[in-house]
């Protein structure tokens, strides 16, 4: 059994206690542990490995190493980001969609903005691979977030490291149910915008919540156009 599964059934990353690495060309904020922070009870969350708010300024380029071990997901809150890996391929990933990560060896890769007045402000997370990758799994995948109170996926098929992903945007006052699909796995919620209520918590801007040992996750939206993420994970190494 992972050394993860605490004695008690939630933890709450409050936005203001986040990590943070500054540069001349962008701004990380981490929801766990980093290089430059480390604090007990932020080691991640079972395949959760980093959760990172990201702003990069203006016409600049961030290098990043693929772990073969991990599968990384990046998905732009505000902007779009130009992907360039190793090989030269080159892809840009838009507002509204999310691009995966994966390396069955090390291999590095940039992010650019390509804006030339506007930051652009995304999330980088990374997840324990577990199994082999699937041949067919896709690796930028688009989001239907034109319609509201509905959790829609982040993933299509069997993403590695990563049961279920949803998110939504949600008006005020409304309520709704995020059900796991194993009950054996843990779910980590993310406030992108606005506010809610989670399982009688209240969450607001970039907030953190990991829970377990339960099959939903109750949630209310109590701002307009309130933006909430699901990731659902193995707690257990796979």
């Amino acid at each position: 059994m992972s050394q993860l599964l605490r004695p008690y059934h939630s933890q709450l990353f409050k936005a203001d206690q986040r990590g943070s690495d500054s540069g001349t060309t962008a701004t990380c904020l981490t929801t766990f542990n980093s290089e430059n922070t480390y604090a007990e009870l932020k080691t991640g969350f079972g395949g959760l490995k980093f959760l990172n708010d990201i702003f990069l300024k203006s016409e600049e380029v961030l290098t990043f190493t693929c772990d073969n071990q991990m599968v990384e997901a990046i998905i732009p809150i505000a902007g779009s980001l130009i992907y360039r890996d190793h090989t030269g391929n080159e892809e840009l990933i838009k507002s509204e969609q999310v691009k995966y990560i994966f390396s069955e060896g090390h291999s590095t890769y940039t992010l650019y903005n390509p804006y030339q007045t506007e930051t652009v402000n995304y999330l980088h997370i990374g997840f324990e691979k577990g199994n082999s990758l699937p041949t067919d799994f896709p690796k930028l995948h688009s989001l239907q977030l034109n319609q509201k109170n509905v959790l829609v996926s982040l993933n299509s098929g069997d993403t590695p490291g990563l049961t279920s992903a949803r998110i939504g945007i949600f008006e005020g006052r409304y309520k709704e149910t995020f059900l796991l699909k194993n009950t054996d796995n843990g779910v980590f919620a993310y406030i992108i915008n606005g506010a809610f209520e989670v399982e009688n918590r209240l969450m607001e801007y970039r907030d953190g919540l990991s829970l377990w040992n339960t099959k939903q996750v109750e949630f209310e939206a109590l701002s307009e156009h309130a933006i909430i993420l699901f990731l659902e994970v193995p707690l257990t190494k796979q």
